[in-house]
């Protein structure tokens, strides 16, 4: 008798280092079955104000809810971005965007991290690209 519990101990101890490892592994985890993310929203650009120059610069902007996968747009190009945090992503205006005043819009996109559905159907729709509202942006002269 006794060691039929020692017997039924071991196996219970082996399900939960099972399951375990099944978590930390990411088992059960589909990219499919992960929820949506929210919007990424725009609050401040610096620096302020921005001048004109013949030259690349980098702007930092503030907000919420930014990906390592997010990346921005200004007056619709992307442009090369830095995710510093979910707060503080940096952007490169190229020199182009910077050589004469403008009023320019710049948005945060945060791809879908769902996967294009495959031959099986997982039951859940893709999220589509998160972008934030479109941010104004004045390159003064």
């Amino acid at each position: 008798m006794r060691a039929e519990k020692l017997e039924l101990l071991e196996w219970i101890t082996i399900g939960l280092v099972a399951a375990t490892v099944m978590q930390w592994v990411g088992c059960g985890t589909d990219p499919s079955q992960r929820p949506c993310p929210p919007y990424p929203t725009i609050t401040t650009v610096a620096p302020q104000p921005l001048r004109a120059v013949n030259a690349d610069t980098v702007i930092q902007v503030t907000g919420r809810n930014f990906d390592v996968t997010s990346f921005a747009t200004f007056n619709g190009e992307l442009r090369t971005t830095m995710v510093e945090s979910s707060q503080v992503l940096h952007v490169l205006l190229n020199a182009a965007d910077m050589s004469r005043p403008q009023v320019g819009t710049l948005v945060v996109v945060t791809p879908d991290p769902r996967p294009v559905p495959t031959s099986y159907d997982t039951g859940m729709a893709p999220c589509g690209d998160r972008a934030s509202a479109g941010f104004t942006v004045a390159i003064s002269p």
